[in-house]
């Protein structure tokens, strides 16, 4: 079920951005402006083709939610880290 939620493609951006984020120097071209930019064409994209945001299950609904907004503020988190230690 959860790889089948209409954000799981997202999530799985997300998360390999922060992945990237927590291991890479600057200049590599992982910012928090790209995750801006992914979160937004990902919302025109379910907007234009109408499909749904989420599913008839609050649970897994709720899980998908949660583990996006970790992933954004994780990475936001070492992108601040970076940016303070000059790297």
């Amino acid at each position: 079920m959860l790889y089948r939620h209409p954000l799981f493609p997202l999530l799985t951006c997300l998360f390999e951005k922060c992945e990237k984020a927590t291991v890479m120097a600057a200049g590599t071209g992982v910012s928090s402006e790209n995750f801006d930019e992914d979160i937004l064409a990902f919302v025109r994209q379910q907007e234009q083709t109408g499909k749904p945001f989420f599913v008839d299950n609050p649970e897994i609904d709720g899980l998908v939610r949660s583990w996006c907004y970790w992933s954004i503020l994780n990475a936001n988190f070492w992108f601040d880290i970076r940016a303070v230690n000059g790297t």
